[in-house]
């Protein structure tokens, strides 16, 4: 298999499939869009969540169409960003909780 790359010689030959792990990496983020349908934000008590982001999309759509492994590694900043999402959703539904009684 030739490929055509402007890394050199080392870069234009792709490792065999047996040594590899995964056969794409997307180093992009996932973005999350809540919806809350028919309903206003303020008001509704359920959203729909669609994922979505440029590399993502591309990634999900080889897995799908080709069956190929991936990963989404987004490094210790998305990381660290995932934890704050997940705290301020936990502080959503608490809010929430309490609102509704």
């Amino acid at each position: 298999m030739a490929v055509k790359t402007e890394g050199g010689p080392a870069a234009s030959r792709p490792k065999a499939k047996a040594g590899c792990r995964w056969d794409l990496v997307s180093l992009g983020e996932v973005m999350l869009r809540l919806d809350p349908g028919e309903g206003r934000i303020h008001t509704t008590r359920t959203f729909q969540v669609f994922e979505g982001g440029g590399e993502y999309n591309v990634a999900r759509g080889l897995k799908r169409c080709f069956g190929l492994e991936r990963a989404n590694w987004r490094g210790h900043d998305g990381f660290a960003r995932y934890v704050g999402a997940s705290i301020v959703a936990a502080n959503l539904v608490t809010l929430a909780r309490h609102l509704m009684t």
